[in-house]
């Protein structure tokens, strides 16, 4: 059986994951700041370094 904080880490990562994406899809449509190219997008590089 892992550790309890194992758990509080691994929900902390999976929730930070998530809102590092709201976050981004709030800049793209709703700030209106688009990428240049278009495959960017669907793959920001910030949000693949951040979760």
């Amino acid at each position: 059986m892992p550790p309890g904080w194992l758990g509080v880490v691994a929900w902390i990562t999976i929730a930070s994951g998530f809102l590092t994406a709201a976050v981004t899809l709030c800049d793209i449509y709703i700030g209106g700041r688009r990428q240049v190219m278009r495959v960017m997008e669907a793959v920001p590089r910030t949000r693949c370094r951040s979760g």
